[in-house]
């Protein structure tokens, strides 16, 4: 909510300094020190994956890569405001790299740190971190959200083996 305030001085009022002198009669403004105070806190409003990864299974050799809309420009969007989760069967660590400014950003994950068996706990799913460092340019800190964004994928690293070859 923005609010516009400021110090109402109404007619025949006398204003004096904290020494008691007065300000001369026809020079007092009859509005003093206007501003703005802004308490609006900006939200994410979409997150698109824009890798042409398909949902379900990928392995470590692409990114996986989203635009991050917010309502209003902020600041403070760094790797450190995004993170990922994995499931227990992924191992490493992920490197998270993002661009942008205003209120459009793009944020990509590396997958090349991570290994994981493509089981069920394999599954890895990026989102905001918590508390998040994001806010506009008033300080008002991010809105509180969905933590995690776009679909859950099944992360698998281990190249197939040739288990047997049989000749006819």
């Amino acid at each position: 909510m923005l609010f516009r305030s400021g110090i109402e001085v109404p007619s025949g009022v006398m204003v004096v300094d904290t020494a008691g002198n007065s300000i001369a009669t026809g020079t007092i403004p009859t509005q003093i020190d206007v501003f703005t105070l802004d308490t609006v806190a900006p939200s994410l409003t979409t997150a698109t994956q824009t890798d042409g990864l398909l949902p379900g299974r990928i392995n470590a050799a692409h990114p996986l890569t989203f635009q991050v809309v917010f309502t209003r420009p902020v600041r403070n969007v760094t790797a450190d405001a995004f993170t990922v989760a994995r499931g227990s069967s992924v191992t490493g660590t992920p490197t998270i790299a993002v661009t942008g400014s205003g209120s459009i950003y793009n944020v990509s994950v590396l997958l090349s740190g991570l290994s994981a068996p493509g089981d069920d706990g394999s599954s890895i799913q990026i989102g905001l971190a918590s508390p998040s460092p994001i806010a506009d340019g008033a300080g008002n800190r991010l809105a509180p959200t969905t933590p995690l964004f776009g679909i859950a994928k099944l992360l698998d690293t281990v190249r197939p083996e040739i288990a047997s070859v049989s000749r006819p």
